[in-house]
């Protein structure tokens, strides 16, 4: 039976190149594979997915909290390849969930964990709640060799511990080991018990 996979990292970790690596492969194999990301994420283009490495690719489909993913729609398909996963609305998780099983395409979703706060996005909840595999993608730390498993948004320099969660502007993200986050950020801040420095 096919799979739901959800393949999360930190920023930085290269998701968005493994994702187009796999794509490349299914496709040189002459196996038809579909590309899906989020309509909220527009950094890069908003039908394209690009990695910071420059491999880019246009999507096959972008959803949003409308779309509903018709299974009939993925007959004949042999991998649907998800960008950007944690933007998914927890319906759209859903419908990739039941495509595993009717008509049985498995699906690769590659996206963060949690945001800035340590706190799970909903579409990440979601993948975490259903897939049949959990895989994480490997960087280290900014500032040391440890397995990077946070993302600090920064602000000038400065940790940002307040905001909207979901922010696609100029913000600096460095991928931190939980030791070097919170030197940086206590726990008590990100549960708004105190001030950063206070």
């Amino acid at each position: 039976m096919a799979k739901l996979y959800f393949r999360y990292g930190t920023m930085d970790s290269a998701k968005s190149m493994n994702l187009l690596a796999v794509a490349h492969n299914y496709r040189k194999q002459g196996k038809t594979v579909r590309l899906l990301k989020p309509a909220i994420d527009d950094r890069f283009g908003r039908d394209t997915i690009r990695s910071r490495s420059g491999l880019e690719r246009k999507v096959d489909l972008l959803v949003d909290e409308d779309t509903r993913l018709d299974p009939r729609d993925f007959v004949g398909v042999d991998c649907v390849l998800v960008d950007e996963a944690q933007f998914l609305p927890p319906r759209v998780v859903d419908d990739l969930r039941e495509i595993t099983h009717d008509p049985g395409v498995p699906v690769i979703c590659y996206g963060l964990r949690t945001d800035f706060r340590t706190r799970l996005f909903p579409g990440s909840r979601r993948l975490l709640e259903l897939a049949d595999r959990i895989e994480e993608v490997k960087v280290t730390c900014t500032h040391c060799n440890r397995k990077a498993i946070f993302n600090m948004r920064l602000c000038d320099g400065i940790p940002v511990t307040q905001g909207e969660q979901i922010a696609l502007g100029d913000e600096t993200y460095e991928p931190l080991c939980s030791a070097c986050f919170l030197a940086r950020v206590p726990l008590a801040v990100l549960r708004g018990e105190s001030t950063p420095g206070g």
